[in-house]
C-alpha cells in the first residue's frame, strides 16, 4: 500500500492527542484537534521504574523547575486544511483543564467543529462555524465526546452524551439562523445511551446512532432526524445478546445509514473490559429495514482474527477496536485499531483496514507506519483525488518483556514500563481500496433465536443503618481499577469510558476510582482521565473520586484527593519522591490534613520492616481483598503493631484470579465525595466481593470506631445478602475467635467475647455468602475492625 506521510510533524500538531477531519470545498481535507503545550519530557532523563523509584531529571534542570511549572499548562482546539502544503490553523480555544476530542463536518464551504470544554466548573458544547466560538448548551449534567454533522441545508447539528448521576442520555442541538435550538434527548426513553454517531442524510436531515444499556446489554440503535427536528422511529440495529458499544456511521449515496461497532461477550465473569472483541458491520435503510454485511463468520462480523499471547500469568488478545467508516462506491472501508505485537508488552495500537465490496472482505492491511492509544478520535476523509486522507494520535513507546520472549532465552527489552512521549497528531494519505464490481451486499436481518436468558440486573443498593442518632446509607464503590492507559499489565483493561459503563449502568455503582500508574502516565493522559472523573461527577447520584496509583518503594499504593485543585500539585510531588515515606514527608509540609489519603495493597508491600514506614497521619485504610485473593494475614502486619486501618476490597486489573471483582461499601452519611471520603477515613468500611450489607458494633462502638467497654464485649453484627450466608467468622486480634455456620440472607447476630485476659483488643468480622454461579467463588466480606478497651479479668 502507498502511504504518504508528512516528513515533519508541524509544531502546532505536536502534544496533541485527539483529531477528526472531513473533506472541504477546495479538494482538500478540513480538521480539527486538541491537544496541550504541556512539554515536560525535557525536564526529564528517565521517566521509567528503576531502583531509585522516581522519574530522574534530565541535566541542568531540577525539582525547582518542574513545581514552578505547576499551573501553567493550557489546553487548545485549533482547526486548519490538513491536505495539500497550506497548513495555516486557527485557534478556537484555550483551557487550563483537558478538553474533550472535537468533531468536524462540513458542507459545500461550511465548516463545523464542537468539542466538549469546561468553563466557570460547568461542562458545556462549544462550537464553531467560521467565526467566534460559541457555546451550544451548557450540558443538561456532565457530557462526554460531541459529534457533528452538516445537513443537505447546510444546518449544523451537534450531539453529544449527558450524564444525570442514575442514567445518560443523547442530546442534539441544530443551528438556526437566530442560534442553536434548545437540546432535545433522542436516545430512546428508559435507556442509558452513550457514544453517539452524527452523519448528514443524502436527503434531508441526519442519521444519528448511539448504544444503549438496556437492562442486561448494550445495543446499537439509529434513527433518522428530519430537518426540522422531528424525530424519526428508533430502530435498533443489533440483536444478538452481547455488549454491542461504540458504533461509527456513515451514509452512503442511496442514504442507507451503515454502522459499524464493537462486540464482545458479557462482562462480569473475568471483568476484563476488552478480553475478546470483534467488529459488526450492518446498515439502515430509509425505510427502517435492517441488514447485517455478508459474512464469513456470523451476524455481519468483520473477518479479523484474533491474536493471544501470554504476558504474565493468563492469555492477553489482540482485539480490533474504534471502528471509523467511509461508505463509497467501491464499498464500505472500515477502519480501526488494533494491539501492535504479540511478541512483548508495549502500548502501541496501530492503524488497519478491511474493505467489504460486494459479498466479499479485503484481508486488513496496516494503513499508517505510526502507532497511537485507541482511546482519543481519529479522522478518515475521502479527497477528491478518491485517496483516503487519514489523521490520529501518535506516540512513541518502548517496548517490555513478555513470557514468550523470556521462555525463548531473547534479550530483555525493558524492565518497566514508562510514559508514551511524542504525543502528535500524525497526517498521512493512503490510496483507496481497488475499485469494486458490485455494491456492498446486504443480507437480510434474520434477528438472533438463540439463549437470551438475561444477566441479573444489578441496582443501586440505597440501604441505610442507624447509629444512635446518625443514619448512614451504603454506598458502594471500587477503589482501585485500571485501563489501558496504566501501561502495566496488558491491553485487556479497556478504556476510561468502558469502567464509567459498568461503574454507572452494569454494576450500578454509586462511586467510582480509576487509579491509573502515575508513573506511567503522560500529562496528557493524566489530565484526560482528571476530567474524565470530572464529568461523570453528578452530586449527590454518582461520584467518581479523583486518585491514581504509584508502584515505587516500598510498594504499590493507592493515592486520593477530595479537590481537582490539589492533583497537580500532587502529581508532581509523587513524580519526584524515592520513596513512599519521602512523598508523605512532602504532604507533611505541603497537603492539608484529610485531603488527601493513601490505601497500601499487598502488591510489594511485604518487607520485614514494612510497618515502619506506616503513617496514620496518610493513612486510614488498606486493601483486604482483591481479585487476586483474600490478604488478610497481609494486613495483620500493620494492626498487630498497632495501625487503627479500615478494610477495603477492589479489583485492581481486570482479570479473573480468584474474584471476579472487589469492591468497598462505604457507610456514609449522604452520597457525595465528601461524605464518601470521610467515611474512608473514619474506617466506616467493608471489603466484598458482592453487594452484602455488613454492619457491626461492639457493644455500643460503632464499626472502624474505638472506645471503652464495662463488662464483656458484646459484638452485633448486621448483615444481608442477595444470596444466603453460609458461615460467620470473628477475629480477635487477629486470631479467629469463633466461626458458625448460617443459612439465612440476613442476620442480626450478637456474640459475647467472656473471659478474655486481655484489655485492649481489635474485633472484625467475616461474612462468606453461597456463590451467585455453581462451581464459582464463594462470595465474603469483611467489616472494617472495632478497637476496644475492657477491663481487665
Amino acid at each position: 500500500m502507498s502511504v504518504i506521510a508528512r516528513p515533519d510533524t508541524p509544531t502546532v500538531l505536536q502534544g496533541a492527542y485527539a483529531c477528526d477531519v472531513a473533506p472541504d470545498a477546495d479538494g482538500g481535507a478540513f480538521g480539527a484537534w486538541a491537544g496541550s503545550d504541556w512539554a515536560e519530557e525535557a525536564l526529564f532523563g528517565l521517566r521509567t521504574s528503576h531502583p531509585g523509584g522516581h522519574w530522574q531529571f534530565a541535566p541542568g534542570h531540577s525539582e525547582r523547575d518542574f513545581m514552578a511549572r505547576l499551573g501553567a499548562g493550557r489546553f487548545r482546539v485549533y482547526a486548519g486544511t490538513l491536505a495539500g502544503d497550506e497548513f495555516n490553523p486557527v485557534q478556537l480555544t484555550e483551557s487550563p483543564t483537558a478538553i474533550q476530542d472535537p468533531a468536524v463536518a462540513t458542507f459545500a464551504d461550511q465548516r463545523l467543529v464542537t468539542w466538549g470544554e469546561r468553563l466557570d466548573q460547568r461542562f458545556v458544547v462549544r462550537a464553531w462555524t467560521g467565526a467566534e466560538a460559541e457555546t451550544v448548551a451548557p450540558a443538561p449534567a456532565s457530557l462526554t465526546r460531541p459529534t457533528a454533522a452538516i445537513d443537505s441545508d447546510g444546518q449544523p447539528w451537534v450531539a453529544w452524551q449527558a450524564f444525570n448521576g442514575d442514567t445518560c442520555v443523547v442530546v442534539v442541538s441544530r443551528r438556526r439562523r437566530d442560534g442553536w435550538t434548545p437540546p432535545v434527548v433522542a436516545s430512546d426513553a428508559g435507556q442509558s445511551a452513550w457514544r453517539p454517531a452524527l452523519r448528514a442524510s443524502v436527503g434531508q436531515g441526519v442519521w444519528l446512532a448511539w448504544d444503549a444499556w438496556t437492562g442486561h446489554h448494550f445495543h446499537v440503535f439509529a434513527r433518522h432526524i428530519a430537518a426540522d427536528g422531528t424525530l424519526g422511529p428508533v430502530t435498533q440495529v443489533s440483536d444478538v445478546p452481547l455488549l454491542a458499544m461504540d458504533a461509527d456511521l456513515a451514509v452512503d449515496a442511496d442514504d442507507t445509514a451503515w454502522l459499524a461497532w464493537e462486540q464482545s461477550p458479557p462482562w462480569g465473569d473475568d471483568h476484563r473490559f476488552n478480553m475478546t472483541r470483534q467488529l459488526v458491520l450492518a446498515a439502515v435503510d430509509p425505510g427502517g429495514r435492517t441488514y447485517w454485511a455478508q459474512s464469513p463468520w456470523t451476524h455481519g462480523q468483520a473477518p479479523i482474527a484474533i491474536e493471544s499471547f501470554t504476558y504474565s500469568l493468563s492469555p492477553e488478545n489482540i482485539v480490533p477496536v474504534s471502528p471509523r467508516l467511509i461508505a463509497g462506491p467501491d464499498g464500505v472501508e472500515l477502519f480501526f485499531q488494533r494491539f501492535r505485537s504479540s511478541h512483548q508488552k508495549d502500548f502501541g495500537w496501530r492503524l488497519e483496514r478491511i474493505v467489504y465490496a460486494g459479498s466479499s472482505w479485503s484481508d486488513p492491511e496496516t494503513v499508517s507506519p505510526f502507532e497511537g492509544m485507541p482511546d482519543t478520535r481519529y479522522g478518515v476523509a475521502p479527497l477528491p483525488d478518491s485517496r483516503r486522507l487519514l489523521a490520529h494520535n501518535a506516540t512513541k513507546y518502548i517496548p517490555m518483556h513478555t513470557r514468550q520472549r523470556m521462555n525463548a532465552g531473547l534479550p530483555r527489552l525493558r524492565a518497566g514500563s514508562a510514559p508514551v512521549d511524542r504525543e502528535r497528531i500524525e497526517i498521512l494519505t493512503v490510496e483507496p481500496p481497488p475499485k469494486a464490481d458490485e455494491p456492498p451486499l446486504k443480507v437480510g436481518f434474520a434477528r438472533y433465536e438463540g439463549d437470551r436468558r438475561p444477566t441479573p440486573q444489578a441496582r443501586r443498593d440505597g440501604r441505610t443503618i442507624t447509629v444512635g442518632d446518625q443514619t448512614y446509607r451504603l454506598l458502594w464503590g471500587d477503589m482501585h481499577r485500571h485501563s489501558h492507559l496504566s501501561k502495566c499489565m496488558s491491553p485487556n483493561d479497556g478504556t476510561p469510558l468502558q469502567h464509567f459503563r459498568w461503574a454507572v449502568d452494569h454494576n450500578r455503582m454509586d462511586w467510582w476510582a480509576l487509579t491509573e500508574h502515575l508513573e506511567y502516565l503522560s500529562y496528557n493522559e493524566w489530565r484526560r482521565v482528571e476530567e474524565t472523573v470530572a464529568a461523570f461527577t453528578s452530586d449527590g447520584r454518582f461520584e467518581p473520586l479523583f486518585g491514581f496509583e504509584w508502584g515505587n518503594n516500598p510498594g504499590h499504593t493507592n493515592i486520593f484527593y477530595r479537590d481537582q485543585q490539589l492533583g497537580e500539585e500532587l502529581r508532581a510531588l509523587t513524580l519526584m519522591s524515592p520513596s513512599l515515606e519521602d512523598l508523605m514527608e512532602r504532604w507533611d509540609a505541603r497537603m492539608p490534613a484529610g485531603e488527601v489519603l493513601a490505601a497500601r495493597h499487598f502488591q510489594g508491600h511485604r518487607q520485614p520492616d514494612v510497618f515502619e514506614g506506616y503513617r496514620a497521619r496518610w493513612e486510614p485504610s488498606m486493601e483486604i481483598i482483591q481479585t487476586r485473593g483474600d490478604q488478610r494475614d497481609w494486613i495483620e502486619t500493620f494492626l498487630r503493631e498497632g495501625a487503627k486501618i479500615g478494610f477495603l476490597g477492589a479489583s485492581d486489573h481486570a482479570r479473573h484470579w480468584h474474584f471476579a471483582y472487589c469492591m468497598t461499601g462505604v457507610w456514609a452519611t449522604e452520597p457525595t465525595r465528601e461524605a464518601i471520603f470521610d467515611a474512608i477515613w473514619q474506617r466506616r468500611t467493608v471489603a466484598a466481593s458482592a453487594k452484602i450489607l455488613l454492619h457491626t458494633e461492639v457493644s455500643g462502638i460503632p464499626m472502624g470506631a474505638e472506645g471503652k467497654v464495662s463488662g464483656d464485649p458484646q459484638l452485633r453484627v448486621v448483615a444481608e445478602s442477595a444470596q444466603p450466608l453460609r458461615e460467620i467468622e470473628v477475629y480477635r486480634n487477629g486470631t479467629l475467635a469463633h466461626r458458625e455456620s448460617l443459612d439465612t440472607p440476613t442476620l442480626d447476630w450478637t456474640w459475647t467475647d467472656r473471659g478474655n485476659p486481655r484489655s485492649r483488643n481489635y474485633y472484625y468480622v467475616r461474612v462468606v455468602a453461597q456463590p451467585a454461579l455453581p462451581q464459582s467463588t464463594p462470595a465474603l466480606a469483611y467489616a472494617s475492625p472495632i478497637w476496644v478497651r475492657a477491663p481487665e479479668h
